[in-house]
């Protein structure tokens, strides 16, 4: 509560600083962000961008993009858009069932890549490049034999001479 000036009047309650009006005229605040920046942070919202990330990448304060997308304007657009996505679901999945069913080969493939059934050759994962064998195994092995640590070609050379069974799975 502030105090008033005059004393015998009711003491006015605190204004927020954003309450979502402003104080002098009464009138809904208009953001001063360019409407083109906040045409791009409901396309980013739409596209299931969250709002920091949207923030980053367009130099915005993450408060500035949580007030465009709270605007009753965005939500009615946002309500609208969403609402018409959801009525072209339900045609596209009988769409895509038929062309699957005609064995349309485009068709097969984008429903398996997007039901992650295949996955892109760019999205596997890299394979490590082999590692350099250490011989190990026959250094220590010449260790035991001989008492001292042979060098790398000695440890090539005594392994051809082992007889090391191969290790194969058990059945079960």
């Amino acid at each position: 509560m502030r105090k008033t000036k005059h004393p015998g009047t009711q003491p006015q309650p605190a204004k927020r600083k954003w309450a979502g009006s402003n104080s002098k005229t009464g009138r809904p605040m208009t953001l001063r962000t360019p409407v083109t920046k906040q045409v791009e942070v409901t396309a980013l919202y739409l596209s299931a961008h969250k709002e920091r990330e949207i923030g980053r990448q367009l130099g915005l304060n993450r408060e500035t993009v949580r007030r465009i997308i709270s605007q009753q304007e965005s939500s009615i657009l946002l309500r609208g858009y969403r609402e018409a996505v959801m009525k072209i679901i339900p045609h596209a999945l009988i769409g895509a069932y038929e062309l699957v069913k005609r064995l349309d080969r485009r068709m097969i493939t984008d429903v398996l890549y997007g039901t992650r059934v295949l996955i892109d050759r760019r999205e596997t994962e890299e394979t490590k490049p082999d590692q350099e064998r250490t011989y190990d195994y026959p250094k220590v092995e010449y260790f035991a034999k001989y008492g001292r640590w042979p060098s790398l070609e000695e440890a090539k050379e005594f392994e051809k001479t082992m007889d090391i069974e191969p290790l194969v799975k058990k059945e079960s």
